[in-house]
C-alpha cells in the first residue's frame, strides 16, 4: 500500500480508532500534516502503518473479572455486616433509652421518698416537742400530787365529821 493523505476521520476509519487516537499516534510516530484545500488537516499515512487499537490479553481481562467478582462478594458480605451492625446499634440505643427511663423513674422515686422521710423527720421532731412539753407538765404534776395528797387526808376527817353531822 502506498503513502497515502488521509483526515484523521479517514484514517480513524481504516485502523479502527478515533479521530483523536490517530492524532496522537501520528504525533508520537512522527507522521506528517498538512492543511488541505477545505482547511481540514491531512495526514501522511506510512505505506507499512499497522496501527491496530489496542486490546487486552484474555488473560488479564479474565483476571480482572474474577477480581471484580471477588470484590463484589466481600462487597456484599461488608454490606450484610453492616446492616447487622446497624440493626445492633438500633437495638442498643432502645436498649438505653429504657435503661434511661428506668433510671429517671427510680430518681423521681427516691426524691419522692427523701421527701416523705423529711416529712416525717419533721413529724417525729414534732411530736418529741409535744412529748417534751407533756413530760415537763407530768412533772410538775407529780410534785403538785404529794402536798394534794396529804391535804386530801387531811380533809376526809373534817369531812367525815361534816357527814356525820348532817
Amino acid at each position: 500500500m502506498p503513502e497515502e493523505w488521509l483526515t484523521w476521520q479517514q484514517a480513524g476509519e481504516r485502523f479502527g480508532l478515533s479521530p483523536d487516537a490517530v492524532r496522537m499516534r501520528a504525533r508520537r510516530l512522527g507522521w506528517r500534516t498538512q492543511p488541505n484545500n477545505e482547511g481540514r488537516t491531512l495526514v501522511l499515512v506510512p505505506a507499512a502503518a499497522e496501527v491496530r487499537p489496542r486490546e487486552r490479553a484474555p488473560e488479564r481481562a479474565t483476571e480482572l473479572s474474577i477480581e471484580i467478582m471477588r470484590l463484589a462478594t466481600l462487597l456484599e458480605a461488608a454490606d450484610g455486616r453492616a446492616t447487622l451492625a446497624e440493626g445492633r446499634v438500633e437495638q442498643a440505643e432502645q436498649l438505653a433509652d429504657r435503661a434511661e427511663k428506668r433510671v429517671d423513674a427510680a430518681d423521681a422515686d427516691r426524691r419522692s421518698a427523701e421527701a416523705r422521710a423529711d416529712r416525717a423527720e419533721q413529724a417525729v421532731a414534732g411530736e418529741r416537742s409535744r412529748a417534751a412539753v407533756l413530760s415537763d407538765r407530768l412533772d410538775a404534776a407529780q410534785d403538785e400530787l404529794p402536798p394534794a395528797a396529804t391535804s386530801k387526808r387531811m380533809l376526809r376527817p373534817i369531812g367525815q365529821k361534816q357527814e356525820a353531822q348532817a
